[in-house]
């Protein structure tokens, strides 16, 4: 197997086992399992460049996390949208994310969620735009 088809096969490999993954955590009614694995999804569809059901798994975890009123998620749920907008070459929609991102972190006031919005906030600024 030549290396770009072994990447795309574990592309389909990883997008098979995250939607196998959502299933029992549906089934459980596990909201925020539910919500991680449609990130991971969301993030893994962005990286192959499927953009509109990406943005469908990840604006449905970051609904699921609003329902939930988990601030700390919906910051990692819109920093995850900031670095998809990212990799489709959507620089202002990348910035909007990233900011909406340092917003939330001042709500929960993890250091982690500081340092993912603050670099995707410089990936975005450096981008071009068109």
């Amino acid at each position: 197997m030549q290396p770009v088809e072994h990447t795309a096969a574990c592309g389909r490999i990883a997008r098979v086992r995250i939607r196998r993954a959502l299933v029992p955590t549906r089934e459980q009614s596990n909201c925020y399992q539910e919500a991680v694995s449609l990130n991971w999804l969301g993030l893994t569809l962005a990286a192959r460049g499927v953009a509109q059901e990406s943005e469908s798994a990840l604006q449905r975890a970051l609904r699921i996390d609003i329902a939930n009123a988990d601030a700390q998620a919906q910051c990692v749920d819109t920093n995850y949208r900031a670095q998809r907008a990212l990799w489709l070459g959507e620089p202002a929609a990348a910035l909007s994310f990233a900011d909406r991102a340092w917003e939330l972190a001042h709500k929960t006031r993890y250091e982690r969620d500081f340092i993912r919005a603050a670099r995707l906030q410089g990936s975005a600024a450096l981008v071009p735009y068109q």
